[in-house]
């Protein structure tokens, strides 16, 4: 925060310019089409392409050309199965084993029926349950057989998982419907609704994975296009040296101040929020967010992992440390950008006569604010790493 046009930070406390850091715009770029491109717009596009072909992949396959295609149970293109005019029943209540089940009753008196099971032992039942309905010996053979029994004459085909009757009062009229029929599925028919189921569970189970992986994936690639590395050729100080001169920066005018965290190897980096003149320009502003960086140390690797942290304030009267309390809960992560600018205009007094004039300008930039720590990161030979989180798999 800038009240009054800018305070200057002396980075290495000898009044030099650190080396200018690589800009960090095109891993900002990258990371973001890596997000909506690959993360979301990939599976998104793999998923919206099955469903056009194959329907829902939590539902059954979308309805192809074939006769015998089946979409929530029913034949989607029954007449044509049937070879009929005719209204098309569904027969499924009285065939409770099969898959799909339809029945269309002509005007030549003529009864043509089709069944879809997912076994055989289940088309032994529907034929078993039609021979109980309609008093009529069906044969036990899966090939082509005619039927001539009592008053019916028709013809029946069926293999492991489809039956196709026509029952007739005479062998002619039967001949003739079963002739316009198209028949069971063809192997091409068969294989492209195994192919669609088989590519739907393999979808189904790929975006489970997919969403895992990038749970891990996500963390480092925001790391990465949030970091700045090392300056080259410097060698690493040590952590505590590195920490005492971040430590330092409290000691300038500047809206924010540097304090040890709750862990060893911690520091935070707050707004001064609880110091009265800061605090009375944040209110006269109606600020609502506090902003904290947090700083962990690993030596081991000369990475600085950071944080960015967010709260809201509550104001209360008065000044000193208690005037404003808050809880740094609300949101953290990585913030890439931020700024705001605002303009205060009020009524204001220039030689004794009153004038509505601008009477403060307020500006937030958080790189402005980021920046001073992370030079002082860079040129002690350490890395600066925004994470996501602390934890090690997610954060990386």
């Amino acid at each position: 925060m800038d009240p009054s046009g800018g305070a200057a930070i002396d980075m290495e406390h000898g009044g030099s310019a650190p080396p200018k850091r690589p800009r960090k715009s095109v891993r900002v770029l990258l990371f973001f089409l890596y997000f909506f491109g690959l993360g979301v717009g990939l599976p998104a596009l793999v998923v919206g392409l099955v469903q056009a072909k194959y329907g829902l992949i939590d539902g059954p396959p979308q309805a192809s050309g074939s006769p015998w295609a089946v979409s929530d149970g029913r034949f989607v293109h029954g007449r044509r199965l049937l070879a009929t005019d005719a209204p098309v029943i569904d027969m499924r209540r009285m065939f409770p084993s099969a898959e799909a089940a339809a029945l269309a009753s002509n005007p030549d008196r003529t009864i043509v029926l089709a069944i879809q099971a997912g076994s055989a032992e289940a088309v032994a039942q529907a034929a078993a349950a039609i021979a109980r309905q309609y008093q009529v010996k069906l044969p036990e053979s899966t090939a082509d057989a005619t039927i001539a029994d009592g008053f019916w004459r028709g013809r029946i085909r069926r293999d492991d998982r489809h039956l196709l009757l026509v029952l007739a009062p005479d062998a002619a009229r039967a001949e003739a419907r079963f002739s316009a029929m198209p028949g069971l599925p063809t192997a091409g028919d068969l294989a492209g609704d195994e192919f669609g189921n088989t590519l739907k569970t393999i979808v189904k189970y790929g975006i489970f994975v997919w969403a895992a992986l990038q749970f891990v994936i996500f963390g480092r690639i925001a790391a990465w296009a949030g970091g700045e590395p090392a300056v080259r050729g410097v060698a690493p100080i040590a952590a505590e040296a590195l920490m005492q001169r971040l430590l330092a920066l409290s000691e300038q005018d500047i809206p924010f101040e540097v304090s040890r965290g709750t862990r060893p190897n911690e520091l935070f980096v707050d707004w001064r929020y609880a110091d009265a003149k800061w605090a009375d320009l944040m209110r006269l502003h109606s600020m609502k967010e506090a902003y904290r960086l947090v700083l962990r140390f690993d030596a081991g690797q000369h990475n600085v992992r950071a944080q960015d942290r967010y709260a809201s304030f509550r104001w209360s009267a008065g000044r000193g440390p208690n005037l404003a309390s808050l809880a740094w809960k609300s949101s953290r992560g990585i913030t890439f950008y931020e700024f705001r600018q605002e303009r205060v205009f009020g009524l204001m007094f220039h030689d004794g006569k009153p004038r509505f004039d601008l009477s403060y300008t307020y500006t937030f930039n958080l790189q402005e604010l980021k920046q001073p720590v992370i030079e002082i990161i860079r040129t002690a030979g350490w890395n600066y790493r925004a994470v996501i989180s602390f934890i090690r798999l997610i954060g990386g």
